[in-house]
């Protein structure tokens, strides 16, 4: 009985084995096993048994490998029970064991580590001599699928994460090589703080070097070629009330012609009324959360508004803002100024209304409240009236030039930084100078102003561009032109070359000109100007109208101006990164809540369309 006994237990354990192995997938059915032997065998005219013994030198290359111990069997049944697809359809009896290089690596890597060194070489060798067979591949290829796929779930996650949260055009395959590739870009473009430096200085007491808070290093990092695009945006709106505003300012802050948003907006309005909150909010909801309102400056009816990218807020100083009112009379005339300094260059924006035709009207109003005698009023009135239906003439220009002489005189800029230069003129404390407005010059051609710029007008074949001979002509009588070619106004501005048509005066949304009886001449009374302190710092890369907002008697103008930015020094008053943050989160909520109707308007009328069909 005890030597019956050995052989018995000998076959029950390679029963159980080849049970074991045929859970696993590694062990082919008895039909498919003796066709693989055959097919190795029938080269060298060995039969099923021959081939085994023809497989190697170890005497039990032949056969199934020992039991695995109890751990690895439930490893085996736990994988089995995840995993029911991998068992193969042949059979559940002996036969070869078919094994692919990655089910190598398996083995290697579990099974053999509950095996003895004799038996994990004895499985091996099976596994390389059986792999010569290629008839069941379709199971091999299952086999190594299942067995790669629990090897490289986790890697295979944390690759899914990687790509979710990186914009990186080309992420590589390997976990471990995309989170290295990840932190070689991440150290490419952030620039390392030495403790040393933080230790040393403070970094708001005028350092001078390239690595410092403003410095060269710093600017690269941010603006590769130092240079910014400034849109300035002027626009007279007539006293246009916040509930005729119109329903999109894209074509404002957007025109047709630009592909890419500025940097900085500086957006100068005249004559709005009093709600300019729902202004500022309708401009940062068109303007989009990139863009923050750094500051704003209300004079009475004039009102000029800085947006800034939200990546330049915490290079800027403190913004110092300033008005002045030219006229005591009328709440629509004077300026509103803004400047800051961004990196190490200095800007100043300044949105301007100059005077019109109301030297007499306010006289008339004046008499009226005194109550001085009547035929005083009435030599008065009359004087008005002539006035107000006669061409402008040199007394007005005068008052033009006087309203800015008055304001580069007692803006009171910059507060709190220090000038580039000491100057009583404004416009010489600052790196750059960006002016816009209604400066209301007009069209001088002589008699009959009105016939001759409607001669010129229709000659152009496009209503919204005019051509180089045409624009000449009409700037040829400019009185803004004109002035500064006498150096009394405007010296050392440029300005980009007129190719629009006239801004002022049209009838009320409508492209025709003025059609009252006063017959306005057509005029470009709404310009932007700019002044660089160093030549050949700034151009001009687009000046224009807006047509498509016919709401009121004027038409906005646009200039983008691309400036050179400079290092600067830590000693300056920083903003901190201080904004309109009330201004910020209704406009996005607002777009956000724009967005949401706009698709449910375009869901709405694909559903009326498929209804129709």
């Amino acid at each position: 009985d005890v030597e019956d006994e050995t052989p018995r237990s000998s076959r029950q354990r390679r029963s159980g084995l080849s049970r074991l192995a045929e859970k696993r997938g590694l062990i082919a059915s008895p039909t498919a096993s003796n066709a693989s032997l055959r097919s190795v065998g029938g080269t060298s005219g060995c039969g099923g048994d021959e081939a085994l013994k023809s497989a190697g030198t170890n005497p039990g290359a032949g056969l199934p490998p020992p039991a695995p111990k109890a751990g690895g069997s439930r490893l085996l049944s736990r994988r089995k029970e995840q995993h029911p697809a991998v068992e193969d359809e042949g059979g559940t009896t002996g036969g070869v064991v078919r094994l692919g290089s990655s089910m190598k690596r398996s083995i290697s890597s579990q099974d053999l580590a509950s095996t003895s060194e004799s038996q994990a070489d004895m499985l091996m060798s099976t596994a390389v001599t059986s792999a010569a067979a290629d008839d069941n591949s379709l199971g091999l290829d299952r086999l190594n699928d299942w067995d790669n796929s629990g090897s490289s779930r986790l890697g295979r996650l944390q690759q899914r994460r990687f790509q979710s949260s990186t914009s990186l055009a080309n992420v590589p395959t390997d976990t471990r090589g995309s989170m290295s590739s990840l932190a070689s870009n991440a150290s490419s473009t952030m620039r390392k703080i030495p403790v040393s430096d933080v230790r040393n200085r403070t970094f708001l007491h005028g350092s001078l070097s390239a690595n410092g808070l403003l410095g060269a290093d710093q600017l690269d990092a941010l603006i590769a070629d130092r240079r910014v695009d400034i849109m300035a945006v002027t626009w007279n709106m007539a006293g246009l009330d916040s509930k005729s505003y119109p329903r999109s300012l894209e074509s404002l802050l957007f025109p047709p012609d630009q592909e890419h948003v500025p940097d900085v907006y500086a957006l100068c309005f005249q004559e709005v009324t009093p709600d300019i909150k729902e202004l500022l909010l309708r401009c940062q909801a068109t303007i989009g959360p990139n863009h923050v309102l750094f500051e704003f400056c209300r004079n009475k009816a004039l009102l000029l508004a800085i947006f800034l990218r939200r990546d330049l807020i915490w290079f800027v100083s403190v913004p110092d803002t300033s008005f002045l009112s030219t006229r005591v009379a009328m709440a629509t005339k004077g300026c509103a100024a803004i400047c800051f300094t961004l990196f190490g260059t200095s800007m100043l924006f300044i949105s301007s209304h100059f005077k019109r035709k109301i030297l007499y009207f306010c006289l008339f109003v004046y008499l009226l409240i005194v109550r001085i005698r009547t035929r005083h009023l009435l030599i008065y009135a009359h004087m008005y009236l002539v006035h107000l239906y006669s061409t402008d003439d040199d007394a007005n220009f005068e008052k033009r030039i006087h309203d800015y002489q008055k304001i580069i005189t007692r803006l009171d800029l910059p507060k709190f930084t220090k000038p580039v230069r000491k100057s009583n003129d404004v416009t010489e404390r600052f790196d750059y100078v960006i002016w816009s407005g209604d400066l209301n010059f007009r069209v001088r051609t002589g008699y009959g102003d009105r016939q001759r710029v409607d001669r010129v007008l229709t000659a152009s074949t496009s209503p919204a561009e005019v051509p180089p001979d045409v624009a000449d002509a009409l700037t040829a009588g400019d009185e803004l032109k004109m002035a500064q070619a006498e150096g009394k106004i405007f010296q050392n501005f440029l300005e980009g070359d007129i190719r629009f048509p006239p801004t002022y005066k049209f009838d009320i949304n409508s492209d025709v000109y003025d059609t009252s009886n006063k017959q306005r001449v057509p005029s470009y009374t709404d310009r932007v100007l700019y002044r660089c302190r160093r030549p050949g710092t700034a151009t001009v890369t687009a000046y224009n109208s807006i047509r498509e907002l016919r709401c009121s008697d004027h038409r906005p103008v646009y200039a983008v101006i691309n400036a050179t930015i400079r290092p600067g020094v830590d000693s300056i008053p920083l903003a901190h990164g201080r904004f309109r943050h009330d201004i910020y989160v209704e406009g996005t909520r607002r777009r956000a809540t724009q967005l949401d109707l706009s698709g449910l308007d375009a869901r709405d009328k694909a559903s009326q369309v498929c209804s129709v069909m």
